[in-house]
């Protein structure tokens, strides 16, 4: 197994557009781990959580043979959900280019549950996990008083525009 760390998935200096590999030689299975924090904190090595909980993730499925992408990704206020939302398709397609992969799922916990989910239903990947993720902002904005949407809700998604980005509205039978 090989780990590479700080990868450029975009060409930009910017801090977040970096990504950690996992991975063995070979064309294999592919997964990319979008991480939560609410759309305002997080990162791809996870400080609020424990040093090593996303990297284990990845170790754990690069020995079974699955190469893992863990990028970071732009956070609020600095980025909206359409920024977040473009630097995961970014590192998707990073992914997409340089690996050999037999199939592409996308997965994310939280605050990345709801991004690997707008990506997915963008097309382009063979499957798609949500774990612990927000289907529906507009619920969520009515479950939280004015400070915290203000802090979170309003600075993620705006004003008037929860269905656009709630998954659950863009399902269909």
């Amino acid at each position: 197994m090989q780990v590479d760390r700080d990868v450029a998935y975009r060409v930009s200096d910017h801090p977040k557009h970096r990504l950690d590999l996992y991975s063995t030689s070979g064309e294999h299975p592919c997964v990319v781990f979008i991480h939560g924090g609410y759309w305002v904190s997080g990162d791809r090595r996870a400080p609020e959580h424990g040093a090593g909980l996303y990297g284990s993730l990845g170790s754990a499925l690069a020995q079974r043979g699955i190469d893992v992408v863990i990028p970071s990704y732009r956070l609020a206020p600095e980025a909206t959900i359409a920024d977040m939302q473009a630097d995961v398709q970014a590192a998707l397609a990073w992914t997409r280019e340089p690996r050999r992969c037999t199939w592409l799922v996308v997965t994310g916990h939280s605050a990345g549950g709801p991004l690997a989910l707008l990506v997915a239903l963008a097309g382009g990947v063979d499957g798609v996990v949500a774990m612990s993720a927000i289907w529906d902002v507009a619920d969520m904005r009515a479950q939280h008083d004015a400070g915290w949407n203000q802090r979170v809700t309003s600075a993620v998604f705006g004003e008037g525009s929860d269905a656009r980005w709630s998954p659950l509205e863009r399902l269909s039978g």
